[in-house]
């Protein structure tokens, strides 16, 4: 297909389907001119060779030859009204873009000619259609399939050729095809009616008032009396299109049909309403006039509705997008909130757990402070109590004087970095005023003195000695390229040192990780009594110097415990939380 396409055109073809076209029966002639189809397809449409293939067609008589066959009664012929629906089709395609020498002949004669048969055809169809009276017939599914077809030909023959629609609108044919109750027909008709109106509006201002007036009383007519939606929608549609295209059929409707505007209540609720709204506008304006100023304020109330709808959206996106803004806003709030409660309850916690600690501390102190005395001679007792209040007061005295020398620190910083700073100031002032005063005593000096020939004569002499002595050496290239070579070694050396400086560092920085990972699973670890053989897993080594310090070391706390309570006098104070016990509960010592 692709290469008859883009091939050469064989005119020879279309000249020998010609001479069997005049040589075969009328019966075969339909049948002959199907090949028209295979020969229009060799060219795209618009091509040179298309133009001449139609124009050859034109040439030859095929193409009056076919408006002619069109006439014949198809029920007879070989593939029935199949073969004239394919005749219509090939009928519509030769006469798009043909441009005959005879324009005469092709625009006067043939081409209403081949509406007038077209409208024929379409007519015999619909007459054997409406005789079958089963809906769900195959044979009349495919006559409906057929009217339709052979009505789009009709579309296609008329849409770019003006004057043929003013005559397919005086044509009988058309009128008698739309005089039927058949809803499927009638739409198809009516719709017909529609493109030929949107191709030439102008068509209907030369159309004589009886075709006119048999047109609208046909539409009424199916308005009134029949009770189908899709039919009721399309006439209206039809009548409103008629009154856009030609607005006198206006001031027709509202004087033929006084009794229209009542009968369109009858089709609310129909799916239709926009129609219908318009139709009544229509009507109850009556005049050209009125129907054109509806026109500009329902356009002008369209473009206020366009623009409010913009604006309200403009509005929305606003409000959406500082909507979204507060939200993120309130959660964030929300969110910090939440973070300062829960450090709050954080902090609580830990305070709570200090005061616990502390609590226990100084149970435990008292407690020991009572097996100490139970286990003392009467004698020793008083002796001991002020032993322990001394050195309680002692503990006291000391951690106030910290206390006291720390508060007074700061004060005593910013006073002596005070004096600093004014004695430097100070300094830097006097040496600045020595500097000019030395500079004034230069100047006198300088302006008083003046120089003989031969004082000048022996400064010159030290200039030139200072200058050979201090003179500026210029390094050779060969220095700076051996200068070059030794800060590249260096670099290099530099460089390798510098991967095991890193992998140390890196080496450094795991560790400090394992460090903290292990501190914060001392934090979080469980009491011994809660513990489970998890935990006891979690906090074992594998490494056997781990294990040997643990096992050194839990053997020191034990023995450390075991050691008698006047061994363990010297290390009761040293811990730090039994230090803040003691600045909480001194009165009690006491």
């Amino acid at each position: 297909m692709a290469a008859e396409i883009l091939g050469d055109y064989d005119p020879g073809r279309i000249l020998k389907l010609a001479a069997e076209v005049a040589d075969s029966p009328d019966k075969k002639v339909p049948v002959l001119l199907l090949e028209l189809r295979d020969i229009l397809d060799m060219a795209p449409a618009g091509s040179p060779n298309a133009r001449k293939i139609r124009l050859d067609i034109w040439t030859y008589d095929l193409l009056q030859v076919l408006v002619l066959v069109l006439k014949q009664d198809f029920s007879t012929i070989h593939g029935g009204w199949a073969t004239a629906v394919k005749l219509s089709q090939i009928l519509s395609t030769c006469c798009a873009g043909l441009d005959p020498p005879e324009t005469n002949e092709f625009y006067d004669l043939t081409l209403p000619s081949a509406t007038d048969n077209l409208l024929i055809l379409s007519r015999r169809i619909q007459v054997r259609y409406d005789k079958i009276e089963d809906p769900s017939s195959l044979i009349k599914l495919q006559l409906l399939k057929d009217f339709r077809s052979v009505l789009d030909s009709i579309s296609w023959l008329i849409s770019p050729i003006p004057a043929l629609i003013g005559h397919l609108l005086h044509s009988q044919y058309l009128l008698q095809m739309l005089l039927t109750d058949d809803v499927e027909t009638s739409r198809s008709v009516m719709s017909l009616i529609q493109n030929a109106v949107h191709a030439n509006p102008t068509a209907l201002r030369t159309l004589e008032e009886k075709f006119l007036f048999s047109l609208l009383d046909e539409f009424v007519y199916k308005l009134s009396a029949s009770t189908d939606s899709t039919l009721g929608r399309s006439a209206t549609r039809t009548i409103l299109d008629m009154t856009e295209a030609h607005p006198a059929i206006v001031e027709i409707l509202c004087a033929r049909f006084k009794g229209l505007r009542p009968l369109l209540g009858k089709w609310s609720g129909k799916g239709f309403e926009k129609e219908l709204r318009e139709l009544t506008k229509v009507l109850d304006a009556g005049t050209v006039e009125q129907v054109e100023s509806q026109k500009l304020h329902d356009a002008a109330r369209k473009i206020q509705a366009m623009y409010r709808g913009y604006r309200t959206r403009t509005q929305l996106k606003k409000a959406n997008k500082a909507l979204s803004t507060l939200q993120r806003s309130f959660r964030k709030k929300r969110a910090n909130k939440e973070q300062e409660q829960a450090a709050m309850k954080q902090q609580a916690e830990l305070k709570h757990q200090l005061r616990v600690r502390r609590q226990r501390a100084l149970r435990e102190a008292r407690r020991k402070e009572l097996y100490l005395m139970e286990s003392l001679p009467a004698p020793q007792v008083n002796k001991h109590i002020s032993q322990q209040q001394k050195s309680a007061a002692i503990k006291i005295q000391k951690v106030w004087r910290g206390h006291k020398s720390r508060k007074n620190f700061q004060t005593e910083k910013d006073s002596r970095v005070q004096y600093r700073a004014a004695s430097l100031i100070q300094r830097q002032v006097r040496l600045w005023l020595e500097r000019r005063r030395r500079a004034k005593l230069d100047e006198s000096f300088m302006f008083s003195q003046q120089l003989s020939d031969e004082r000048r004569v022996e400064l010159q002499g030290k200039i030139r000695e200072y200058r050979e002595r201090h003179a500026v050496h210029c390094i050779s290239r060969e220095k700076l390229k051996e200068q070059h070579e030794n800060a590249h070694s260096v670099l290099a050396s530099h460089m390798m040192r510098r991967a095991k400086s890193l992998k140390a560092d890196q080496r450094r920085r795991v560790l400090l990780a394992a460090l903290d990972t292990d501190a914060e699973m001392m934090i979080a670890a469980p009491k011994l009594g809660d513990a489970t053989e998890e935990d006891i897993l979690l906090f074992s080594s594998k490494s056997v110097p781990v294990a040997a310090k643990a096992r050194h070391s839990h053997a020191e706390h034990m023995r450390a415990m075991n050691l008698q309570w006047y061994q363990k006098l010297g290390d009761e104070f040293q811990d730090g939380s039994l230090r803040d016990d003691l600045e909480e509960n001194s009165a009690y010592n006491f």
